[in-house]
């Protein structure tokens, strides 16, 4: 055996009758914190990173002093990883702790050489040798390191991925959930206002994969909406699910390039999260149904649109089916308001309004119609102005098909939904 060899031998049966590795890896755990505050503020990251560093320190000292260094990863140092990934760090944080620990046992060890060794033909000796060792040692652990990293972290991801669909689903197919156990599963939270959003890759998108473009387009939205939180979940290779928790209304020009998005209405809380989303997967479906032969004509609704909001084409989604009966109690309530009450004057206003829009929006041929003076026409549409917030005017589509609705099934309650 050479002499540097021997003299690291003889280094590792000193270490180990003095405690072990342990004591080297306190050494090391101290800088590693000094560098990264993270590990100490965290009890079990501080654990973890502990007995790994111990680890590799036993590891290595094991293999230091023999002629053959045949350098491995403890599993320690694999518990270490799990635990970074679990707390949201990526690999470089990783690494980088790995590069601060390897300053600190070169700082260590060449200081403890200048102490031990004072001939310098020997101390060079031996530092290039733990050096070589050292390196090799850094090499095969960060090579296997990052590759353990990146199949635990699809793994991870997978089933975070595939937990926040579980809940997604049973959200939208009514299950009963506990809001903030489902909220936490989800990592979003349920109690506040969302608007939903379907993102769907256009055809000629681009050559970067779905996944990429899917990702980029989700945050870009985010972004653009100045979002309090959001949500995304894959429905497919070409199709992301979004919530965007608060935020500004998207504008079609903050669309990306190479997709497409639908945009439900604001909602609040777990119901208003599951007919936002409704409502944008109808708006999304309208794109395909409105699609025409080549050279059919020019009107907006005969090609694709980059966006499409529900609020746009509720009407048309209503009408033809596409977003189900269910929504239709919804509009009665939110276009009516307090005019929806089943009591004698709030049916009373609703049959004049009803009446007064049947007739051009006169009041004097709805009180013809109606057997009444003007002025009482009059007077019950300013109340029902009132009520509703707005102009019959400003929105007398909307307005019109409530009332009929309401009118042919008499009370919210009666209209069916299934």
């Amino acid at each position: 055996m050479d002499p540097a060899t021997a003299w690291l031998a003889e280094f590792y049966r000193d270490v180990d009758a003095d405690g072990g590795p342990d004591a080297l890896a306190h050494r090391i755990d101290a800088g590693i914190i000094t560098d990264f505050p993270e590990f100490g503020a965290d009890e079990s990251l501080r654990r973890d990173l502990h007995a790994c560093t111990r680890g590799h320190w036993r590891d290595f000292l094991v293999h230091l002093g023999r002629e053959s260094f045949e350098p491995g990863v403890p599993v320690e140092a694999l518990d270490l990883m799990r635990t970074v990934i679990r707390r949201g760090h990526d690999v470089g944080f990783l690494l980088a702790a790995y590069r601060t620990g390897q300053r600190c046992v070169w700082d260590y060890f060449t200081a403890l050489l200048d102490e031990r060794i004072p001939a310098a033909d020997l101390r060079a000796a031996v530092l290039i040798q733990f050096w070589e060792r050292a390196s090799q040692w850094l090499d095969h652990t960060v090579a296997h390191v990052i590759d353990t990293f990146d199949a635990e972290r699809v793994a991870i991801d997978l089933a975070t991925a595939q937990r926040r669909m579980r809940t997604v689903r049973a959200l939208l197919d009514g299950d009963a959930l506990d809001a903030d156990a489902a909220a936490h599963d989800l990592g979003y939270r349920l109690r506040g206002t969302h608007t939903a959003y379907v993102v769907s890759i256009a055809d000629g998108a681009g050559d970067d994969d779905a996944g990429t473009i899917l990702t980029r387009a989700g945050a870009a939205v985010a972004d653009a909406t100045r979002a309090d939180g959001r949500l995304a979940v894959r429905a497919g290779t070409r199709a992301l699910w979004l919530w965007i928790a608060t935020g500004a209304p998207l504008a079609p020009a903050d669309v990306p390039p190479g997709v497409r998005v639908a945009a439900g209405r604001p909602g609040v809380g777990p119901e208003g999260f599951v007919r936002s989303h409704r409502e944008a997967v109808a708006a999304q479906s309208l794109d395909a149904h409105a699609a025409r032969p080549a050279g059919a004509g020019t009107s907006p609704l005969e090609t694709p649109r980059a966006m499409r909001s529900y609020a746009d084409v509720e009407i048309a989604c209503i009408a033809t089916g596409l977003i189900g009966r269910s929504a239709v109690p919804g509009l009665v309530r939110r276009e009516l308001g307090m005019l929806a009450a089943d009591d004698e004057s709030s049916l009373r206003i609703r049959e004049t309004v009803l009446c007064y829009l049947a007739h051009g929006a006169s009041a004097r041929d709805t009180a013809e119609a109606m057997t009444v003076h003007p002025n009482t026409v009059r007077y019950r549409l300013r109340q029902a102005e009132e009520v509703l917030g707005h102009p019959i005017a400003s929105r007398r589509i909307y307005t019109e098909l409530a009332l009929r609705v309401l009118d042919a099934f008499g009370t919210v309650a009666a209209i069916p939904v299934g």
